[in-house]
């Protein structure tokens, strides 16, 4: 049975309490053992709450997708001895990316991009990790792309995995995720180089609204991946006390993986920096055009003094005024009035005031 956290309904209660909390519903929880060994990969049956049997001779991969059935995912934890605290930072699923080494497993949180590519919606995902000698548990909110294109790998090639080990199945599920992480950043940077382009070509300023969605987007990127390469580092070089799950025939991808995600948080940087100068120059347009606007408006203004002048002084109610008997009176006036706008005009052409 589900529980959902309500606003507000987890003050007060101890750490470790497991609660579902997330922006959504709950999906149904479903378990797949797969057993990898020397030879094949093979999906074994779900074997209830007990713990499945764990040998140097095979490489196990639990994934559990959907975090609806908290005594599952407890009787999980109470299996593998994981901590109530982990267990719930897999049920809070608006945790921040993180990497946690303990002496028996290495729990890792991952963001999954679930879409948002090339919309203004971008859905998050929280994709937990644990990873011990000889297994891995990964906790899914609900089905992800990346574990299914992992899951295919497993059963194509599963000797390689079994041979390089469990830190070896961690780095595959890195890899993929980091591969989707770079195919958005390739699609908000297209956008960029569109929207430049679009305001290179005009005079005008630019989409406001697709500027700011293209912003948001990266900044969410930014916040989902920021941890990778600490992630990574640290999956490669365990502290003091932490288990070490990677084996030397796969640091080698661990350090290509490494490189992968200082490229990513480059190209992070620099996406928010296009983004910056791009609403920088949307903004210095914007302002450009309402300051001739309003040059255009006060020169009306001002052509539009000298017949106020002279309209005033003939509209004065005094009695005597030279030349109100006067039959071109009128015809000199209108004169007068359009001969100083016209000069006005001409004055300020002159001086580029518009």
């Amino acid at each position: 049975m589900s529980e959902k956290l309500l606003s507000g309904a987890k003050t007060g209660l101890a750490p470790g309490t497991l609660i579902y909390e997330g922006d959504t519903e709950p999906r149904p929880t479903s378990v797949k053992y797969i057993r990898i060994t020397e030879n094949s990969a093979v999906k074994e049956e779900h074997r209830g709450d007990g713990r499945p049997a764990l040998s140097a001779d095979s490489l196990l991969w639990i994934r559990i997708t959907g975090l609806a059935d908290i005594g599952l995912i407890s009787s999980v934890g109470s299996n593998f001895g994981i901590d109530s605290l982990i267990l719930e930072d897999i049920l809070e699923t608006s945790q921040r990316p993180k990497y946690e080494g303990l002496a028996d497993c290495i729990f890792i949180i991952m963001k999954q991009i679930k879409s948002g590519l090339g919309t203004s919606e971008t859905v998050i995902n929280q994709l937990s990790t644990l990873i011990g000698a000889n297994y891995m548990i990964t906790f899914e909110e609900e089905t992800t792309k990346e574990l299914d294109i992992l899951e295919k790998r497993v059963y194509a090639g599963g000797g390689a995995f079994f041979a390089r080990g469990s830190g070896y199945l961690a780095y595959a599920l890195l890899d993929i995720l980091v591969d989707s992480y770079l195919c958005c950043l390739d699609a908000i940077e297209t956008e960029i180089e569109d929207m430049e382009d679009a305001v290179l070509s005009s005079d005008g300023p630019g989409d406001a609204e697709g500027l700011f969605n293209l912003k948001r987007r990266v900044n969410i990127l930014h916040r989902s991946t920021r941890p990778t390469y600490e992630i990574v580092e640290k999956l490669m070089k365990p502290a003091a006390g932490e288990i070490p799950v990677v084996k030397k025939s796969a640091a080698k991808y661990l350090r290509d993986l490494a490189d992968q995600a200082v490229r990513l948080s480059d190209s992070i940087q620099s996406s928010k920096e296009a983004i910056n100068a791009l609403y920088d120059e949307n903004m210095s347009r914007i302002q450009m055009q309402t300051n001739r606007v309003i040059n255009i408006l006060t020169s009306f203004s001002v052509l539009l003094l000298p017949p106020m002048v002279v309209a005033g002084i003939f509209g004065m109610n005094f009695s005597e005024m030279p030349g109100l008997s006067w039959k071109f009176g009128f015809a000199a006036a209108v004169g007068a009035m359009t001969l100083m706008s016209f000069g006005m005009l001409v004055f300020f052409k002159r001086k580029k005031f518009f």
